[in-house]
């Protein structure tokens, strides 16, 4: 049976295939721009588009007397896209915040060099405010702006005077921990005042999931993808001798896949 006949047989595949090419579109262009923009491993990423071109074709063409395989497919392809336009925003806050740190680091290098570098001070204070230490940066910005006299520094005034009118909680005022020592130290501080590190640096970068968390994220998709669906249909779809190599072949990926993702990094660290 021809696809033309098996449509007109079967017209819900027609339907579940437009579904999914719609969002498969969307799924193969993400890939594309996330790996020319390195954001993902090209590896990955030419296996996703791959994979994904794979389904495309098999809602289509599922093995006959076994369509119930093309809904299986549109739901899998659709859950998958939803799932990675919450992943997006969240390489997207990682960039952000990793951009906010290399400014803070240089903001602490500049003071270095000059230590009443009041710029670099309330550079800091900027960038901790929206990092949500609001107490500290307020704390660290009346101490800048005693030696940016209004005249001059008109905007960076109205903006710590916008901060106070917030009306702020008093436990953004609290003592934070030094990451390296356990020492507390009140707001106004730039140095750990037991050991000298750069604890605001630490507790700026706060709970974020990083571009290693991501690579988990994906490696599990991934998995779960071959396991409730490429799986599944090359035990249907193809001979058995075929079926036996790409079961194979699809269980070595995904076992590499996951041990890149959560031990590869450590075998690396540890070398």
């Amino acid at each position: 049976m021809n696809l033309a006949d098996r449509l007109a047989a079967h017209p819900e595949i027609a339907i579940f295939g437009c579904i999914t090419w719609a969002f498969l579109i969307v799924w193969i262009l993400s890939m594309v721009h996330w790996t020319i923009q390195a954001e993902i491993d090209t590896g990955f990423g030419i296996i996703a588009i791959i994979f994904g071109v794979g389904l495309g074709f098999l809602v289509f063409n599922p093995p006959a007397g076994n369509e119930f395989i093309s809904p299986l497919i549109t739901l899998m392809v659709v859950g998958s896209v939803i799932l990675f336009l919450p992943l997006r925003s969240i390489i997207n806050q990682h960039e952000l915040v990793a951009i906010d740190m290399d400014a803070i680091d240089r903001a602490y290098r500049q003071l270095e060099e000059r230590p009443n570098n009041v710029g670099a001070r309330f550079k800091i204070a900027k960038l901790i405010y929206g990092r949500g230490l609001h107490g500290h940066a307020i704390k660290l910005a009346d101490d800048a702006l005693q030696n940016m006299p209004q005249d001059f520094f008109a905007e960076e005034h109205k903006m710590v005077d916008s901060w106070k009118r917030a009306g702020h909680d008093e436990a953004t005022f609290r003592a934070l921990s030094c990451v390296e020592c356990g020492a507390s130290n009140p707001p106004g501080e730039l140095y750990c005042k037991k050991c000298g590190a750069k604890f605001l640096l630490d507790q700026a970068k706060g709970k974020w999931i990083g571009r290693a968390m991501v690579k988990k994220l994906m490696a599990v998709w991934v998995a779960m993808l071959g396991v409730f669906v490429g799986i599944p249909v090359s035990a249907v779809a193809l001979p058995p001798i075929a079926a036996a190599i790409a079961i194979c072949g699809l269980a070595t990926l995904i076992m590499l896949t996951l041990y890149s993702a959560f031990l590869g990094g450590r075998a690396s660290g540890n070398a």
